[in-house]
Order: C-alpha cells, then structure tokens, then sequence
C-alpha cells in the first residue's frame, strides 16, 4: 500500500517523517513524503500577530 505523508520541509520535520516511513516501510507500506509550505514558513519576518489568519500556521 502507497501512503503519502504531508510534512513541512525542516530538518525536524523531515527526520520525524523520515522515521515513521521507515517504521511503515519495514511492515510493507511504500511512504512518499510531501512537502508543504504555509505562509509561516515563507515569511519568517513579520510578527504573528500582524499577520494573522487560519492559513498562516
């Protein structure tokens, strides 16, 4: 079975995801890692607070 797994694209991120497919691959399950990016992660500048929104985290 062919899982994909939504994670962002940090160090941390990518070992923690890396991880769990790992665990997965070795019960026979194929995991595909896709990177997201939200608008925190593009605009690591501006206060939290000025920029608001559901979509920001």
């Amino acid at each position: 079975m062919k899982l994909r797994a939504a994670t962002r694209g940090s160090p941390l991120a990518m070992w923690q995801t890396n991880h769990i497919a790992a665990l997965l691959e070795q019960h026979g399950y194929q995991v595909e890692p896709i990177i997201v990016e939200t608008g925190g992660d593009k605009d690591q500048v501006s206060p939290l607070h000025k920029i608001g929104g559901r979509e920001f985290l």
